[in-house]
């Protein structure tokens, strides 16, 4: 189980991406060299959002991203003045950034879910042997797993 503080900077990591590619569009158009088609990026921040922090941050990424979108596709010096091309384009976006953020937010909950049954299962089998298992970290200098085989086979519980 991950505590508190991985989660939450993970969140954070997530909206720091779309911050940045915010930051990147505005700097790349104050220096003469606008993105004429920002949807890949508005797409891969939504779907690394959603990987990093799961579907609700994805979401508000999204929801990021479809704002800023009507602002850089809106016509100069107007907020809500779009040539046809660019309104087709902002549906195109307002439609397909919550669906890739679910998604991927989906798509990291299965993986999550995957991983604990492969360690159960994992734990289960090695739980099963006729042997002592262990793993060390060398790191610390103790071990990180002893099977419980171990107390049975030399008299000392897993936890000694």
């Amino acid at each position: 189980m991950k505590n508190p503080w991985q989660i939450r900077s993970l969140e954070m990591g997530s909206l720091f991406c779309t911050a940045l590619a915010i930051g990147l569009l505005q700097v790349l158009s104050a220096i003469g060299y606008p993105v004429s088609y920002p949807e890949p990026i508005f797409l891969m921040c939504v779907a690394i959002a959603s990987f990093l922090g799961g579907a609700r941050m994805g979401v508000a990424s999204a929801a990021i991203m479809v704002i800023y979108g009507i602002a850089y596709l809106a016509a100069s010096n107007t907020l809500l003045e779009f040539s046809h091309a660019n309104v087709n384009r902002l549906l195109v976006l307002g439609l397909t950034t919550p669906v890739i953020a679910m998604l991927a937010g989906l798509y990291k909950e299965m993986a999550a879910r995957q991983t604990i049954e492969t360690d159960e299962r994992l734990r289960d089998l090695v739980q099963g042997l006729d042997a002592i298992v262990w793993e060390a970290d060398p790191e610390m200098k103790r071990f990180a797993f002893v099977s419980s085989m171990a107390g049975s086979m030399l008299g000392y519980p897993p936890e000694q």
